[in-house]
């Protein structure tokens, strides 16, 4: 990537994966891995540069990550005086990502393996919101069968008068039922 196209990213916010997704990322808790992170620069690369197959951590990634140092200065792994050693660490040792070392006979090139070129995003907020809302769904099923379970458990020791029993009995309802609601509140946030 040369510098004018550099220049031209620093100065205007551009279409890249970082940048539509930068509020996200910004906000983002300190769970997020440094390989993700290097997949999406390779991703933001990729976009913005299509033709390139392999790119240079110097010359196009440090590059790239200092033109978007207003967005990813925020996560924590950009956040220690060592970020350039633990994207380096990354960049080795992801297994998404492919050393150019053996094509451009140098160190320091790196390109996603073809399976993550046709793979949607790793990072997209619709997909945790979809498997979260179907984890959710399996839950709220699993409690309503508990709760079923619980309520013949109940009307069975009403018959035999075990206060205590059905005390217990109520309160693992009562907290059944607290889990279903925070359930639903999270569905619909």
């Amino acid at each position: 990537m040369n510098d004018l196209s550099m220049q031209t990213l620093t100065k205007q916010k551009c279409q890249c994966i970082i940048c539509q997704r930068s509020d996200a990322l910004i906000r983002q808790d300190d769970k997020m891995k440094t390989t993700k992170i290097c997949v999406m620069v390779l991703k933001a690369l990729q976009e913005l540069n299509p033709t390139q197959e392999y790119f240079s951590l110097k010359e196009d990634i440090f590059k790239f990550i200092k033109a978007h140092w207003h967005i990813l200065s925020f996560i924590k792994p950009f956040t220690s005086q060592k970020w350039r050693k633990a994207i380096l660490d990354a960049f080795n040792h992801c297994t998404s990502i492919q050393s150019g070392k053996g094509i451009c006979k140098s160190r320091g090139f790196y390109k996603l393996k073809s399976s993550e070129n046709s793979k949607e995003s790793s990072v997209e907020a619709p997909q945790y919101k979809n498997e979260l809302i179907s984890s959710a769904i399996i839950l709220q099923k699993s409690l309503e069968e508990n709760v079923r379970v619980l309520s013949n458990a109940q009307m069975n020791f009403f018959v035999c008068q075990r206060v205590d029993v059905n005390y217990h009995i109520n309160s693992l309802m009562s907290s059944i039922f607290k889990t279903q609601k925070f359930i639903e509140f999270a569905c619909n946030l």
